[in-house]
């Protein structure tokens, strides 16, 4: 990505409070020199913040690298950025970060890291929030704020049931123990995003 004017810069728009940390190098060429420069960006609201600015007069600034990643411990984050000329904003890439991804611009194209820094093969990856609810009774799930789902998957599996007490006796007799507990069941469903209200009432039940 190169600047050519003085109105040019490189922006980001994020949509979360999800902490997002931005390092930004580039190269200013003018007839006469050539000077590397760079600079690092936290980002934590919902904001568009540029992350390279313009350049000086008679100065074209070449982006060598970009890197921006999400280093909040658990939220999502859907972030655009942008090449922005003074009137016209166009943006050039735009993901929803999971917690610890991040994505790198080398100056040719746009790569996505995982949260290990492992390269994410396109078309496997999305965000995916996951609940899970253990304890006995009453809870709620809510749909994701940081983005929007397409489908949800509930996937249950029953407690079992106890099992029977065996025989007591007052006497020294060998007593029958009693019979072995009900394994739990599984059960699994998909549901359309559409169907299902902001948040829904679950119930756990106690093991036998």
């Amino acid at each position: 990505m190169i600047l050519s004017s003085t109105s040019d810069i490189i922006r980001i728009v994020t949509s979360s409070t999800a902490d997002i940390h931005v390092q930004a190098t580039w190269a200013d060429i003018t007839t006469s020199a050539f000077t590397p420069g760079r600079t690092n960006t936290v980002i934590t609201s919902v904001a568009t913040t540029t992350i390279v600015a313009s350049p000086g007069a008679s100065t074209q600034r070449q982006v060598k690298e970009l890197l921006i990643a999400n280093r909040h411990a658990s939220n999502p984050n859907t972030v655009s950025v942008q090449h922005f000329d003074g009137a016209t904003s166009v943006t050039v890439f735009s993901r929803t970060l999971l917690a610890g991804e991040s994505i790198e611009h080398d100056g040719t194209g746009w790569t996505v890291l995982n949260a290990a820094g492992s390269p994410v093969a396109a078309g496997i990856s999305g965000p995916v929030d996951v609940q899970v609810f253990t304890a006995a009774g009453a809870g709620t799930w809510t749909k994701p704020a940081g983005f929007t789902p397409s489908f949800v998957e509930v996937v249950m599996f029953g407690p079992g049931g106890g099992g029977g007490a065996g025989a007591s006796l007052a006497t020294a007799v060998v007593a029958k123990g009693g019979g072995g507990g009900g394994g739990g069941a599984y059960n699994r469903r998909t549901f359309r995003v559409s169907d299902l209200a902001a948040s829904e009432s679950i119930n756990v039940g106690a093991g036998g």
